[in-house]
This record gives structure tokens, C-alpha cells and sequence, in this order.
């Protein structure tokens, strides 16, 4: 019995879980104030907010290798499985042709709808790249 549990833990051991490498990110946001009366899921986020959404695409390598790394950072919360009133969603497009999807709100983070521990050197990079790019009036 014991060999049987060894054999099935030592392939984890063998192929570790794959860091995420990211060819492109395409973000969609509201204004992070905006009040709904129900909580909106990351499911729901584009026709719920429809007409109020804009969109950063990001494709410079630098700034991919920034959300690498702090995606990779992130972990379960295991504390507080709650999920985001989503005012922010996030496709990431990784190189073998997988996408995730991250949806956040002001206190709170899911990535592939799972429950994650807030970064807030994540959520405060992201934060200045909106702010950059309503400066540049990007959309």
C-alpha cells in the first residue's frame, strides 16, 4: 500500500505544476467606485457593466514579465474562499495556447475562479498601468 501511495505522489515530484508564461493580457475595467446593488461574478462582468468597460491589450515583454511574476506569486485563500464584486477582468493568454482568467475588485482577487490571497504590489501595478492609460486615452 505504501509503495502504491509512493508511486502516485512521485510523478509531482518529477513534473512540478508549470510556471505561467504569458504571450499577451488583455484587461477590462470600470471604475472601481461603481456601486451595483448585486454583486457582480466574473462570469457576468461584460453585460453587466457594457457600456461603462475599456480595454488595455498589453503585449511588451517587460511589462508581461512584471504580471508573470506576480501571478505565479499568487496563492489559494483557503481563509476566505469570497469571491470579487468584479470591477476588473483580466484574459491572460499564455504561450501553449491556454487562457486565465484573473477578475479582482478592490479587496479582492480570483484567478480561474478560485479564491486568491491579495497582492497588493499586484493590484497596485495594475492600478498605475489604468491610471497610465487614461492618461494616453487608451481604450
Amino acid at each position: 500500500m505504501k509503495l502504491l501511495a509512493m508511486l502516485m505522489i512521485f510523478p509531482l515530484f518529477i513534473n512540478p505544476p508549470q510556471k505561467i508564461e504569458i504571450k499577451k493580457i488583455i484587461i477590462r475595467y470600470v471604475d472601481f467606485n461603481i456601486e451595483k446593488l448585486v454583486a457582480v461574478g466574473c462570469d457576468s462582468f461584460e453585460g453587466r457593466f457594457e457600456d461603462e468597460i475599456k480595454t488595455i491589450v498589453i503585449k511588451d515583454k517587460k511589462r508581461l514579465a512584471k504580471f508573470e511574476k506576480y501571478i505565479n506569486e499568487l496563492s489559494k485563500n483557503d481563509n476566505d474562499p469570497s469571491f470579487p464584486d468584479v470591477r476588473l477582468k483580466m484574459e491572460i493568454f499564455e504561450n501553449n495556447g491556454k487562457i486565465d482568467t484573473l477578475c479582482m475588485d478592490n479587496v479582492g482577487i480570483s484567478f480561474n475562479n478560485v479564491s486568491m490571497k491579495d497582492s497588493k504590489k499586484f493590484r497596485s501595478m495594475i492600478k498605475g498601468i489604468i491610471s497610465k492609460s487614461k492618461k494616453n486615452n487608451y481604450r
